[in-house]
């Protein structure tokens, strides 16, 4: 069932069992936006707005546990929740950032056209609480 992402405990820890199962650290506090949707243990994605019209798609994760084929329909729900929250932001532009070749190819399904590579590159500006 696809729902809001709410920011507490148990959304944070079921996420942040995931992001380590696939290689990934813990979530930092204030990490994730507001806007967010999780189908129920299988999938999530949020929504990243900026000081323009242009949003990102980010931070989806999958439970490496669930099957190929609910992962593959709960990541649809969760882009069709937050293309439609971007919509009725005022969005102009969705970009969508990606390591994973199943997810690229995904968002060239979708409509979405490759603009190249590029390096992520981080700095913290201060340290994790």
């Amino acid at each position: 069932m696809l729902r809001p992402f709410v920011h507490n405990e148990t959304d944070r820890a079921t996420l942040n069992a995931w992001y380590q199962a696939h290689g990934f650290g813990p979530l930092r506090p204030g990490e994730l936006p507001a806007t967010g949707f999780l189908v129920e243990g299988i999938a999530a994605g949020f929504l990243y707005r900026t000081d323009s019209d242009t949003v990102i798609l980010e931070g989806f994760v999958t439970n490496p546990e669930a099957s190929s084929e609910s992962r593959y329909h709960a990541l649809l729900q969760v882009h069709t929740a937050l293309m439609t929250a971007a919509k009725q932001s005022g969005a102009r532009r969705v970009i969508a950032l990606t390591a994973d070749d199943s997810l690229k190819q995904r968002a060239l399904d979708q409509g979405f056209t490759s603009l190249g590579l590029f390096e992520l590159l981080e700095l913290p500006l201060a340290p994790d609480p």
